[in-house]
């Protein structure tokens, strides 16, 4: 869409579809727990806070949202300006990412019913590693294929599981904190992360390994946490 028209048709398609979205949520949607009436109130959200096991978990998990907040902000710059792809080009490889999403997501999730959670998000850490630290070496198209299919993979085995965590760290009745505190976190990291990818563009513009090798870093970080804190999630 972007090599065939202006980006204000662009952005008036996304808004159009998202609002399709919204239409469906409202009058598709229904609430599916209603066993409580507690009224809650906007600052009740951080009272999930004072649980460590959530904080420790929500910690790691920031780790990895820096590294997940790259596929849509340093990714495009370092693939189209640095790396030689076209627009299109990059356009599939978030294409890519959604298609397997959607294919893979819950047959995998599935098998993962055997793995415990710790082993889940350790594989999917490390592959998002092992994904990220790939793009150094981005210049064939097909290796920007490859590493995107990587770091999908370990979207697959994150995302349900991190959600599952955070949802039987909770008792029934705050799952909803949980979620939104667990949620502004999410939205912290996937903020700060293009800053951060930025950040090392600029000031390693000819070294992609330092770049894509220290937000590699992270999401090991983030494994070696998981597994230090396995004996937490096994509880949840």
């Amino acid at each position: 869409l972007a090599s065939s028209l202006t980006y204000a048709w662009l952005f008036a398609l996304g808004a159009g579809i998202i609002a399709t979205a919204f239409i469906i949520i409202i009058f598709c949607l229904k609430e599916s727990f209603r066993g409580s009436t507690e009224k809650v109130a906007l600052s009740s959200i951080f009272s999930a806070g004072k649980d460590r096991n959530l904080l420790a978990f929500t910690g790691l998990c920031l780790l990895l949202f820096l590294v997940t907040g790259q596929l849509a902000s340093t990714l495009p710059v370092y693939t189209v300006s640095h790396a030689g792809l076209s627009t299109a080009q990059y356009g599939t490889l978030l294409t890519l990412n959604g298609l397997m999403i959607t294919v893979l997501q819950y047959p995998v999730t599935r098998l993962m019913a055997h793995l415990s959670i710790s082993v889940s998000l350790i594989t999917g850490a490390f592959l998002y590693a092992v994904g990220y630290f790939t793009l150094s070496w981005v210049g064939p198209y097909s290796l920007a294929l490859g590493a995107v299919a990587l770091i999908t993979t370990g979207e697959i085995f994150c995302t349900p599981t991190i959600m599952t965590v955070v949802g039987r760290l909770a008792s029934q009745n705050w799952r909803g904190r949980y979620m939104a505190f667990f949620g502004m976190a999410e939205t912290l990291g996937m903020t700060m992360g293009p800053l951060l990818g930025g950040l090392l563009l600029d000031i390693f513009p000819e070294n992609p390994v330092y770049v894509w090798g220290m937000i590699a870093l992270l999401a090991v970080l983030a494994a070696v946490g998981f597994g230090r804190f396995s004996a937490r999630l096994k509880s949840a």
